[in-house]
């Protein structure tokens, strides 16, 4: 497939998530450069799916590298992104193309992944344990703490308002009911070296993988001892999983390779007691680098971006036979 649009932000990045905005595609991105200053920026789509232009809006410089972050759009139109970086985690205001430090909370270890459990708790993850964060009239304050070994990720289930959480250690994957006593997990999947997970925002008993083996799988945590669904595709590590947060058959993947892979599942909930296997409905192989970003728009649920480490940052949209496909059924 042919890329709709790329800027190259000269920068070194890790992440990106998607923004609130519902006129234009908006997209945020952190970078994690060891030699440069860096920086988060806001870039906007102008345009239409057959000619657009990627332009950026904004960008907030800030000390240290960005190995994360996660948007909460607010009613209000503002965002409120949460980012980790060695040592700490930041809540950061966007507003009228203006960004602005809410708090910040010290962290140790290796730092992972940042989530929005909801619009009061954050699972902020470093290769040690998750802290989950209370958002206290603009401060962070730790509610617990889950100890781990050489955790990669963990992300929250935003359907079920963030009750649960899921990490991924070098030796399996531990969902944990956040309501509930968080000493013992309350599902683990025997699965070494993932480093990324995405619960399916309309059944969150399915979870997606990717990790070393460069195999994407879908798991239905109820059973949780063969995945639901394969996809294979990837030549290496894949670094990122994605579900389109409206369309659920939708799911995106990225890695080592440098190719997005955009997978179309629509028997995903099968209760079936073998692996559904699936081949890529489009592949976008525009990156050089590493891809360790992918996000939907909530904008245009069509639309996506991925970005790759040496700051290539492209936009992409699923092909109209599927688009139509969708919308028709």
């Amino acid at each position: 497939m042919i890329a709709r649009g790329q800027i190259s932000l000269m920068y070194g990045t890790r992440c990106l998530c998607t923004s609130a905005g519902p006129e234009n595609i908006q997209f945020f991105v952190g970078t994690a450069s060891l030699t440069e200053d860096n920086r988060i920026f806001s870039l906007e789509v102008k345009g239409s799916a057959s000619s657009n232009s990627i332009v950026e809006k904004a960008r907030y410089d800030v000390e240290g590298e960005i190995s994360s972050i996660s948007s909460l759009p607010s009613a209000e139109g503002s965002d409120l992104l949460a980012t980790i970086g060695p040592g700490v985690v930041k809540v950061i205001s966007f507003e009228d193309g203006s960004f602005d430090e809410a708090s910040r909370y010290r962290v140790e270890g290796k730092p992972r992944s940042v989530d929005w459990c909801n619009s009061k708790k954050l699972a902020t993850a470093t290769s040690t344990h998750v802290d989950l964060l209370d958002v206290n009239e603009g401060a962070l304050v730790q509610n617990e703490r889950i100890e781990g070994n050489s955790i990669a990720v963990a992300r929250c289930d935003a359907n079920g308002g963030g009750s649960c959480a899921a990490i991924a250690d070098s030796d399996a994957v531990s969902v944990f009911d956040l309501r509930k006593d968080l000493s013992k997990a309350t599902t683990t999947l025997k699965l070494k070296r993932i480093l990324e997970l995405d619960f399916n925002p309309n059944r969150s008993n399915l979870l997606a993988t990717g990790g070393e083996s460069g195999q994407v799988e879908v798991w239905d945590l109820r059973r949780g001892d063969i995945p639901v669904s394969r996809y294979y595709g990837h030549s290496h590590w894949v670094r990122s999983v994605r579900f389109n947060p409206l369309h659920d058959d939708l799911l995106l993947s990225g890695g080592t390779d440098g190719v997005v892979h955009l997978w179309r599942d629509t028997g995903i909930a099968s209760s079936e007691d073998s692996s559904s296997v699936f081949d890529s409905v489009a592949a976008y192989p525009e990156h050089d680098d590493c891809i360790y970003g992918l996000s939907w728009s909530l904008a245009d649920e069509f639309a996506f971006s991925s970005v790759s480490y040496d700051g290539r940052f492209v936009l992409n949209f699923v092909p109209a036979d599927i688009k139509n496909e969708i919308l028709l059924s």
